[in-house]
């Protein structure tokens, strides 16, 4: 089951930081020991960073443990992402997967894409059409996996009670979407505490 996570989290990784090299023209990448300083003074943001890092796919059980140290300090303070990925790594609950619901019902787009097919998985103990269909009505647009190509198989699967049902359920989400920030891909950049060197003029 381990093995199958971390799969899984060598495929998510790279995804978060996608946009790092495009930040790199406006600020410096914090390094480990800078995040490492920011997590322990309760920056929940540098927690996360630091925990994706240590989330490496050639990682092992020791930065598992202590990328597991890192997502529980921004899940206690309901951080989406961190929320997200303790699921992955595991927090050694019963029912992870409120994890994920909270994650995505405070915005994550990776969150409610898993749970679109957690929902619509027939051997899943989620499993209802109706929740899988009101979070690709949420999600549409901000995720790839809610997209019309990966969600074709789910709406053919669809009955007219479901689609009804799951209409109520995401006015229902979206209303409580509302209360929270919206979430984005920021990559953490030391400038936001110490400014950035100017560049040298040729």
């Amino acid at each position: 089951m381990q093995t199958a996570f971390r799969h899984l989290i060598a495929l998510a990784i790279p995804a978060l930081f996608a946009s790092a090299a495009a930040a790199g023209e406006a600020c410096h990448i914090a390094t480990d020991d800078a995040l490492a300083a920011l997590s322990d003074a309760g920056d929940i943001r540098a927690s996360y960073q630091l925990a994706t890092r240590l989330l490496r796919p050639s990682a092992d059980e020791h930065a598992w443990d202590k990328a597991r140290v890192q997502l529980k300090r921004g899940a206690a303070k309901k951080h989406p992402r961190s929320l997200y990925f303790l699921n992955m790594v595991g927090d050694g609950s019963k029912h992870p997967e409120r994890l994920v619901i909270e994650a995505a019902e405070r915005g994550f787009a990776r969150a409610q894409a898993d749970l679109v097919h957690r929902y619509a998985d027939p051997k899943g103990k989620m499993y209802s059409m109706a929740d899988s269909y009101a979070w690709i009505k949420v999600c549409a647009g901000r995720e790839l996996f809610c997209e019309a190509d990966s969600v074709k198989p789910i709406l053919d699967r669809l009955s007219a009670k479901d689609k009804a049902a799951g209409e109520k359920i995401a006015e229902r989400i979206q209303a409580g979407l509302q209360r929270y920030p919206k979430e984005e891909d920021v990559p953490l950049c030391l400038n936001e505490w110490e400014p950035r060197p100017a560049l040298k003029q040729e």
